[in-house]
């Protein structure tokens, strides 16, 4: 491993080797996971004929012995979780950010209540739940 690379560093020297689509996109027979390590090893000089060897599986052979359908399934189910992910983090984040806003007026005493924050946070807990089934 060269000296001084951080892992800041390897990550950006994957992205500039792969491109940002590459990089960030997945597709299960053509921008797996392999293919990801081989972009972080190859985008910092670390790939070697046997580290790529040893990291690629022939996906086309994988894939060529499953029903033509498992492919656009496999492409299709991934980015149904990515959405849900994204989802979720969305949701996360707003209530993460709305439970600050609540610590933050209970903190500063902003109104005189002492009760509002704590108002504030139920509220927020039953937002969070609402949102939370609906994921």
């Amino acid at each position: 491993v060269p000296e001084g690379l951080t892992y800041s560093g390897l990550l950006e020297g994957a992205r500039q080797h792969m491109g940002d689509h590459a990089f960030s996109g997945y597709d299960p027979k053509d921008n797996n996971c392999q293919d990801f390590i081989v972009g972080v090893l190859e985008g910092n000089g670390l790939c070697t004929p046997e580290h790529k060897a040893f990291v690629k599986q022939d996906a086309d052979a994988i894939f060529s012995q499953m029903p033509g359908v498992t492919s656009k399934l496999a492409v299709g189910l991934t980015d149904v979780a990515a959405v849900a992910n994204n989802a979720v983090e969305g949701i996360t984040n707003e209530v993460s950010e709305r439970f600050e806003s609540c610590k933050g007026d209970k903190e500063a005493g902003s109104s005189g209540d002492e009760h509002e924050g704590e108002r504030k946070r139920d509220k927020l807990s039953r937002y969070a739940k609402a949102m939370f089934s609906r994921a």
